[in-house]
């Protein structure tokens, strides 16, 4: 099967080539907003196609405070849009994407400090893709 974690992430790159996706939020004070990569479970419909149909969940993160919801809604829009014109193309040299169906869109706020709340928005979406 295709390795469509690393295509799609390196189609994301492309798409947001400002250092916004990673698969886990780097080290120190990122640069945000940003879109992590997270819950990654492939699944392939029928034995006899070579299709995959991985479900995974982006979160998109804003900075904290005043216009950190506004950047959030903004980038998530952005993906969102980027996901639903998905159609058919090269995600990169190994992976080809049919599309892409956005299942769920969730207000998640990181509420693990209260004096500084973080925007989050996590977009749950199938992908269907197969290698190129």
């Amino acid at each position: 099967m295709v390795d469509w974690e690393w295509s799609f992430r390196e189609w994301l790159r492309a798409t947001f080539p400002e250092d916004k996706v990673w698969f886990d939020p780097p080290r120190g004070t990122p640069s945000v907003p940003m879109i992590t990569i997270t819950g990654q479970i492939g699944g392939r419909p029928h034995d006899y196609l070579p299709i995959d149909n991985p479900r995974t969940s982006l979160t998109v993160w804003g900075p904290p405070g005043g216009d950190g919801r506004k950047a959030a809604v903004d980038l998530k829009n952005d993906l969102v849009e980027a996901l639903m014109e998905l159609n058919n193309e090269l995600l990169d040299d190994d992976a080809f994407a049919f599309g892409a169906r956005v299942d769920s869109i969730l207000w998640a706020p990181e509420r693990s400090d209260p004096n500084n709340v973080i925007p989050r928005y996590i977009v749950d979406l199938t992908l269907s893709v197969r290698a190129s």
